[in-house]
């Protein structure tokens, strides 16, 4: 089970994973849970933006395509939510074409990797934009 990302007092920082699969939150948590961050899991965009309303969140990923609003909407309205406008922003997308990242970063994304990425650059991702130590 998720920890819930309530405020720390022991300094836990807290990444929220959105995607609508069950599978590749899984995997995100899994790969994330031996770094000694609180990982909380939305099942879509209206569960994410209720989460970022309400909990400390430090980073939120996300796969960019959800039920609801996705792509630059999607991280448009992350980045509209109080939370969300100044937490890094960690985009994963199959979806590489032409001017897309450089739209997202413009919609406020902080990073966006293509999918799939090998399970340790999404880790060290992370944990770059969250300010701690890669190992």
């Amino acid at each position: 089970m998720a920890l819930d990302c309530l405020p720390m007092i022991d300094g836990t920082r807290c990444v929220m994973m959105l995607d609508d699969a069950t599978s590749p939150r899984e995997t995100i948590h899994m790969l994330l849970r031996p770094t000694g961050l609180a990982i909380r899991r939305a099942a879509d965009t209206s569960e994410a933006l209720d989460l970022l309303s309400g909990e400390s969140v430090d980073l939120v990923l996300v796969d960019l395509h959800q039920s609801g609003p996705h792509g630059v909407d999607l991280v448009r309205a992350i980045r509209e939510t109080p939370r969300g406008r100044i937490v890094p922003v960690l985009v994963l997308t199959a979806d590489w074409r032409g001017r897309f990242q450089e739209d997202l970063t413009m919609a406020g994304a902080t990073a966006v990797l293509q999918k799939p990425s090998p399970p340790l650059v999404i880790r060290n991702q992370v944990l770059e934009l969250l300010g701690m130590p890669v190992f």
